[in-house]
């Protein structure tokens, strides 16, 4: 196992170099993407259906990988680094981020049903799901600047709060900078 994670953290520092050469701790942060890569692949498979092990699809910016997911979140950390999220800001959400909240709604059925399932791949599929309801909410709306960026801005502050505890079921660590 030790040389498997040691080639997928080879294969991640590459991708973080070339996508951050600035990023301080490379080599820590591609290390928690090579686990959390490894762990992701292996538990968004139903444990009744094979697949193939791949270090290439494991590591994809795109698609279902732990990879998608630490980037959604550095995203969002990027922005909320931007940015100064005011505790106590009177929220209003707007009708395009119902989508977002109503899935976070169902974390907590989500958990059961994993572990009535015995299935963490109900988790990945959650915490999937929700990283594209989020990335075609970013793709439609300006944050920082808009008329309603502070609710914005909790918005995200939930959304990466909601990652970051979901890989944590799964035992995965999340980066907020990669």
């Amino acid at each position: 196992m030790e040389d498997i994670i040691a080639d997928v953290e080879e294969k991640a520092l590459e991708v973080i170099s070339d996508k951050n050469p600035d990023l301080e701790n490379k080599k820590q942060v591609a290390n928690k993407i090579a686990i959390g890569a490894i762990k992701f692949h292996d538990l968004k498979n139903d444990r009744m259906n094979s697949y193939d092990f791949n270090i290439e699809d494991m590591l994809k910016f795109d698609g279902e990988t732990a990879t998608y997911v630490n980037y959604t979140n550095s995203r969002i950390q990027s922005i909320l680094r931007k940015s100064n999220p005011e505790s106590g800001a009177v929220v209003v959400f707007e009708e395009n981020m119902w989508p977002i909240l109503k899935h976070m709604a169902n974390y907590e059925e989500i958990l059961a049903e994993a572990a009535n399932r015995y299935s963490p791949s109900v988790i990945c599929k959650y915490v999937m799901q929700l990283c594209r309801l989020f990335n075609t909410y970013y793709g439609q709306e300006k944050i920082i600047g808009s008329i309603n960026e502070k609710s914005k801005l909790i918005l995200l502050q939930l959304i990466s709060r909601n990652i970051k505890q979901a890989m944590g079921m799964l035992g995965i660590e999340t980066v907020d900078s990669m």
